[in-house]
């Protein structure tokens, strides 16, 4: 559950907020760091308006993350934002390369989330996890070592 729900989300915000710790590359080359300035401070504006279209379950939605995000975002806020809200959410922000290896994540966590799933889904899930990794050493890490 921490995993889904609190280290990968945490990790992807950093990453596209460009903060994440312990990197010595010159962050302001990162192509995937676009939450930043007024970008990040707009995107709550985003995430605030899809709160009517949230399904009656969800008590409330998930909080404004520029002001949130680093003060104890839920697991079930980082849920909604990211595999819920972030495919529509990041569709304009991320760069195409990267929402498209997001979308490949979402798409496997929800397969995984499903109260019954056939064994050709949890294959399908299992290729999108495949996928989404691979992809994501190539996008992020470049093949580097450092």
């Amino acid at each position: 559950m921490h995993l889904v729900s609190l280290n990968i989300p945490d990790l992807l915000v950093s990453l596209w907020c460009g903060t994440i710790d312990g990197d010595k590359d010159d962050r302001r080359l990162w192509d995937f760091a676009v939450l930043r300035g007024t970008i990040w401070k707009d995107h709550r504006i985003d995430v605030t308006s899809m709160t009517p279209y949230l399904p009656g379950s969800f008590d409330c939605p998930p909080r404004n993350p520029a002001e949130k995000i680093n003060s104890g975002y839920k697991a079930w806020e980082y849920l909604m934002y990211i595999y819920g809200l972030g495919p529509g959410l990041f569709y304009h922000i991320l760069p195409k390369p990267y929402w498209r290896n997001l979308c490949r994540l979402v798409r496997g966590i929800r397969i995984a989330y499903q109260y019954k799933i056939s064994m050709m889904s949890l294959k399908q899930a299992h290729q999108f996890f495949l996928d989404f990794i691979l992809e994501f050493e190539n996008l992020y890490y470049q093949q580097r070592r450092n």
